[in-house]
């Protein structure tokens, strides 16, 4: 694995955290870091309501169009931030929509979506589903008007990064790139927790990905992409999964909706939006109590179609704290 800190990576990461905060705040609850707080309100004063919500509908609610540029990144090995916007304001709609499509599985190419947009829907539900809500809705829209979609990210990303990454840059990323030395050691050292904590893997996942990304503003997600092969995780990953205590394990039990998704995750691994379907839950709930049962260390993920991850029970875990459970009550 070849793991880095990119400047062009981390804007786009920038730019995907601050729109998705509401969404970030309730999976993570209160271990988002306090930095990352003050930070996202800083940048809140600093944008109008309009430009907040053009920005999610380019971002967090198209995760499709969003980790399209972090594929950009990748396959063109580009490295700053300016090369990055530069190569972004020369690209066409037609060549973004390449890279939106890339490694998605979809039985059109992109012509066909081009010319028959509305195809775009079939794509994705033949592709298992949507990840957002109105994802396919913007995915047809921007088919219809790729070049439309590509000046606006231009323009959002090239005004949010002269104000609100640049002022912090360089001082980032000093502190990252002396993370990433530590990170290497430890990954050397100790595959199986550095696969666990920080990729969000079983420790016998077979297929690693070529590039591992560490990010400072996206501190708790960890993030696949499906072609080219990488993974992205948060600098607080390694301090996320904390050591439970009894009244947690005994929450585990007593709470039925937790109940049932271990029951559910016992058949067969799902993502959360699949679980919120079965259960009629929704997503903040979801997140919630999947947020639960992370940190009691229960949830693995592996990489599935769609940008998405699946949850992954770990049945070794389980037993041990039911172990724990079984002293406790009997001594």
């Amino acid at each position: 694995m070849n793991l880095q800190y990119n400047e062009a990576v981390e804007l786009v990461l920038a730019f995907f955290t601050w729109t998705s905060q509401d969404t970030v705040e309730s999976y993570y609850m209160n271990q988002i870091p306090k930095e990352i707080i003050e930070w996202k309100d800083n940048q809140n004063k600093k944008y109008s309501n309009f430009f907040l919500e053009q920005s999610k509908l380019l971002s967090s609610e198209f995760l499709l169009l969003i980790f399209s540029l972090i594929k950009i990144i990748n396959v063109n090995k580009i490295n700053s931030v300016d090369e990055f916007l530069q190569y972004l304001s020369g690209l066409s709609g037609k060549s973004l929509a390449k890279y939106v499509i890339m490694g998605e599985n979809f039985d059109y190419s992109i012509n066909q979506l081009i010319e028959n947009p509305k195809l775009g829907k079939e794509a994705i539900d033949k592709a298992d589903g949507t990840v957002r809500k109105n994802e396919d809705e913007l995915f047809v829209d921007f088919l219809n008007h790729p070049d439309f979609y590509r000046e606006q990210l231009f323009i959002h990303l090239e005004k949010f990064y002269k104000n609100s990454v640049l002022p912090y840059q360089q001082a980032i990323s000093k502190r990252m790139n002396i993370l990433i030395e530590e990170e290497k050691i430890f990954a050397l050292d100790n595959k199986k927790d550095f696969l666990e904590t920080r990729l969000h893997y079983n420790s016998d996942y077979e297929n690693l990905p070529e590039t591992v990304y560490i990010s400072y503003y996206d501190s708790l997600d960890s993030i696949h992409i499906n072609l080219p092969s990488l993974v992205i995780y948060g600098w607080k990953n390694k301090d996320f999964n904390s050591n439970p205590n009894i009244e947690e394990i005994y929450g585990l039990i007593t709470d039925e909706t937790r109940r049932n998704i271990i029951k559910g995750l016992s058949k067969k691994d799902m993502f959360s939006r699949e679980i919120s379907d079965k259960w009629n839950l929704s997503p903040s709930t979801v997140s919630y109590h999947m947020n639960k049962l992370y940190s009691l260390g229960l949830i693995n993920h592996r990489p599935g179609p769609r940008k998405r991850l699946y949850h992954v029970l770990n049945k070794e875990k389980l037993n041990q704290l039911m172990e724990y459970l079984k002293k406790d009550l009997m001594g």
